[in-house]
C-alpha cells in the first residue's frame, strides 16, 4: 500500500488497534501543510517495512497514551523523525532516518498526560539536524543507552510556527 501527496496526516489512527506492513507514505503535507505520515492516539499500532519520504510534520507521531512497535522503518525528508509524546511507550528495531530536521524527540504536549518513552535499536542517522530532543521526565534508550534530558520547553519548540 502506499499514500502519496495528502495535504492531511496520511494515516490517523484514534483509540484503536492496527497493523501497517509494507506500506509507503511520500509527500505527506509536503506542499507547506503541517501533515504527518502515521499519527496515533490513543491506539496500540504495529509498524514493519514501512518507509517515508518528504513529509511535512512527522513522519510518526504517537501520543496520548499510545503504545508503538516498530521493525525496519526508513525515514527520509522529514521535519520530524519520530516525536512520542504524552505518556506514549515506543519500541523501533531497525529504524534508518535521513535527511531530516530532528532525529527523535520525547516530551509530554499535553499536561493531562505525562511524560513519553522511546526506545530505538539498530539506529543509523545520516544527514540529521538535531538527533534527539529529550525532555525531563521523558526517556529515549539509544542502543541501550539512556539518553540525558538535553532540551526544556519541546512543545513550544516544535509546535509554535514560525
Amino acid at each position: 500500500m502506499s499514500y502519496f501527496n495528502s495535504t492531511a496526516d496520511a494515516f490517523d489512527s484514534d483509540f484503536s488497534s492496527r497493523t501497517i506492513e509494507d506500506t509507503s507514505f511520500q509527500n505527506c503535507g509536503a506542499s507547506g501543510n503541517d501533515a504527518d505520515g502515521v499519527d496515533i492516539s490513543g491506539s496500540s499500532i504495529k509498524i514493519e517495512n514501512v518507509t517515508f519520504e518528504n513529509i511535512g510534520d512527522k513522519a510518526l507521531s504517537i501520543g496520548e497514551n499510545s503504545v508503538l512497535k516498530g521493525e525496519n522503518i526508513e525515514i527520509k525528508n522529514s521535519r520530524i523523525a519520530v516525536a512520542s509524546k504524552d505518556l506514549s511507550y515506543s519500541k523501533i528495531n531497525n529504524l534508518r532516518v535521513k535527511g531530516s530536521k530532528i532525529g527523535l524527540a520525547v516530551f509530554q504536549k499535553k499536561t493531562e498526560y505525562g511524560p513519553s518513552h522511546l526506545e530505538v535499536n539498530n539506529l543509523i542517522m545520516e544527514g540529521v539536524d538535531k538527533p534527539n530532543l529529550v525532555e525531563s521526565g521523558s526517556k529515549l534508550f539509544i542502543e541501550g543507552n539512556n539518553m540525558k534530558p538535553n532540551k526544556n520547553g519541546v512543545k513550544e519548540l516544535l509546535y509554535t510556527k514560525k
